[in-house]
């Protein structure tokens, strides 16, 4: 019997045709284990493609802004606390650029005044004098004023008019305390004259503190002078045309216009002694007199403004019947004029205040 020829090896298709597919009964089991173990291979990376990681983004730390500087004294400015300027979100700086202070706001103490008053009237025609004055230790403010006597000629009690533009003008003074006080005494005589309806006329002297500063308005020889220690470090001076006629003003009986008063800035500083009054304190004392009578005054144990404005009130009024030199008779024989007297006499007025 002849050999059959060995057939032809199968194409590989076929191959794969013949193959048996696996029963599902022929595939082992897998348990849990072994399935999570896959799973882990599966998703784990291979070690070529693991990338390093991305560097993280530096930004620049913006310094926390500075907090507001509250000065304690207003001696200077405190700087910030970082020397960068901080930004808030909205972009605006808040602090000062890079190397300069805030400029803190400085708050300028207010002194204060403690005022006393005395007054002592001539004896004449009219009982209550033709002085007046006022105080006011709201404010920080003192007036004085001086009713021209000359009108008792014809009648006219001047001091009615004085007593009641030293009214009118507190009045004027309590209506604007709402405004600076650097603006109080603007146009403070016009406004208080315009309302005065009492013949005469008569010299003014108005007062106010405004921080460290005595602003005052003056007209005639009403003053005043600050006592620092033992030395007058400033006196207010007298407007007058002539000799013995100090300007003045009025509203019925017209008398100088009140825009020709002067208007000072005077630096005070706590413990000087402002003296207040009218001529015929002024005229009557000198000015190293006034100094000795307020340390008297203090060595004796009355130190208080109404205490040193009695003994000053009652030393003018010694002086000028004790018959010795005052101010008024030097000033006598400047003008040329002849004076019996030594003094003047004459309604006094004296107004102390104590800065503090």
């Amino acid at each position: 019997m002849e050999n059959p020829m060995p057939s032809s090896p199968p194409a590989p298709l076929a191959a794969l045709l013949r193959r048996k597919r696996p029963r599902p009964e022929d595939v082992p089991a897998v348990d849990a284990s072994t399935t999570r173990i896959l799973r882990r291979a599966i998703a784990a990376p291979k070690e070529e493609e693991k990338r390093p990681p991305a560097p993280k983004r530096q930004y620049p730390r913006l310094p926390a802004p500075a907090r507001p500087v509250r000065p304690r004294d207003s001696t200077a400015s405190v700087p910030a606390r970082s020397s960068v300027a901080a930004v808030p979100l909205w972009g605006k700086p808040t602090a000062a650029p890079v190397g300069v202070a805030p400029k803190a706001k400085l708050r300028i103490p207010r002194l204060k005044l403690d005022l006393g008053s005395f007054y002592v009237a001539k004896e004449g025609v009219h009982p209550r004098g033709e002085d007046a004055h006022f105080l006011n230790r709201a404010l920080n403010a003192f007036g004085v004023a001086d009713g021209v006597g000359g009108w008792t000629a014809h009648g006219i009690d001047a001091g009615m008019f004085s007593r009641q533009l030293m009214s009118l003008c507190e009045v004027e003074l309590v209506e604007a305390s709402c405004r600076r006080t650097s603006l109080l005494l603007e146009g403070l005589l016009e406004r208080a004259l315009a309302r005065t309806t009492a013949r005469g006329t008569s010299t003014a002297c108005i007062a106010v503190v405004d921080g460290q500063l005595l602003r005052a308005v003056n007209i005639g020889d009403s003053g005043f002078l600050v006592v620092r220690g033992d030395k007058v470090v400033y006196r207010s001076a007298t407007q007058q045309s002539h000799f013995n006629r100090p300007y003045q003003v009025g509203r019925v009986d017209k008398g100088d216009p009140p825009a020709s008063a002067s208007r000072t800035v005077v630096r005070i500083a706590p413990g000087d002694i402002i003296v207040a009054g009218t001529d015929g304190l002024f005229d009557n004392l000198f000015h190293e007199e006034i100094v000795e009578v307020l340390a008297e005054a203090k060595a004796d144990g009355h130190g208080a403004p109404e205490d040193m404005a009695r003994a000053l009130a009652w030393a003018a009024v010694e002086a000028y019947l004790a018959g010795e030199e005052t101010p008024f008779s030097v000033a006598c024989r400047k003008a040329k004029l002849s004076w019996n007297g030594s003094g003047k006499p004459d309604d006094v007025t004296v107004v102390v205040a104590r800065v503090w």
